[in-house]
């Protein structure tokens, strides 16, 4: 998030912190933080924004009532007690707004950039968010894996009364969605336009894995991201145009398919797309 869009130039924390007390003062539900450590295309030159979690609790201190989450939060860049402890901290600072957003990670150039395993990511995530699960929800783990082990480690201090942050997962491949359907509260889905065959593939397939694993699929939340493309990119480009009236009859109809929550990623993130996008959610709140 930020005002400097200029191609290598990160967003100052007082554009970021502005930004966020313009969601907050719009009405949005919820604030969200990319978890990079870099971000290459191939050809030129890494781009990177700040840390996601020291952002998102910067903004935690400044903000008071909107929702907070990184989406999502690479299990491959921390030892899952440290992404346990800080989401437990973070939760705490911000008196119960967080979102436990998790993921196996995916983009190659940091894994290789910092000598970060990129192999058996999806074994690695399915021992990391047993252990951080295990953590948030009963407040200690006892874990033996290929690549983590825990002995009745415990999640201190204890809150007492204290609700959990929900567990947010993204993903669309098959053994990820028997992740989710086993461990998430939320399932995050990503990117779109407007909905179509592609979305309905999904949450078909999302429902079955949850069929399998014995779970009810309307007690998993969904959440969609959606895209609303830069000034200049091509019509036929993927995404949402953005203009207030394309925006608008998105958000009609994403709720038309009964998701729980959009998620959308304006490109670049700028005060006046974000006054365009808070007029858009209007409009179509007065549709319903």
């Amino acid at each position: 998030m930020g005002e400097d869009t200029r191609p290598g130039v990160p967003a100052t924390t007082s554009e970021v912190l502005a930004l966020a007390d313009a969601v907050e003062s719009a009405g949005f539900d919820s604030v969200w933080t990319f978890d990079h450590l870099l971000v290459q295309e191939d050809g030129k030159p890494p781009a990177g924004t700040w840390e996601a979690w020291t952002m998102l609790t910067a903004i935690a201190a400044r903000t008071q009532r909107v929702g907070l989450g990184v989406l999502v939060s690479c299990t491959g860049f921390r030892e899952p007690i440290i992404t346990a402890k800080i989401a437990h901290t973070l939760h705490e600072i911000s008196d119960g707004r967080l979102t436990l957003g998790l993921g196996a990670g995916w983009h190659k150039p940091e894994y290789r950039a910092f000598g970060i395993p990129f192999d058996h990511k999806i074994d690695r995530f399915e021992e990391a968010i047993q252990i951080i699960g295990a953590l948030i929800r009963d407040g200690h783990s006892t874990f033996t894996g290929r690549y983590y082990r825990t002995v009745d480690a415990p999640l201190l201090p204890a809150v007492p009364g204290r609700s959990r942050p929900p567990v947010l997962v993204g993903g669309r491949g098959p053994r990820m969605l028997e992740l989710i359907a086993q461990h998430a509260d939320v399932w995050n889905t990503a990117w779109f336009g407007v909905p179509g065959d592609k979305f309905s593939a999904q949450r078909d397939a999302m429902r079955a894995a949850c069929g399998k694993h014995g779970r009810d699929p309307d007690s998993l939340e969904v959440s969609v991201g959606v895209y609303v493309k830069a000034d200049d990119a091509a019509a036929d480009a993927p995404g949402v145009a953005p203009t207030e009236a394309a925006m608008r009859d998105a958000i009609v109809a994403w709720r038309a398919t009964g998701v729980d929550e959009i998620l959308v990623l304006l490109d670049p993130p700028t005060r006046p797309r974000l006054e365009m996008l808070a007029a858009a959610m209007a409009a179509a709140s007065a549709r319903a």
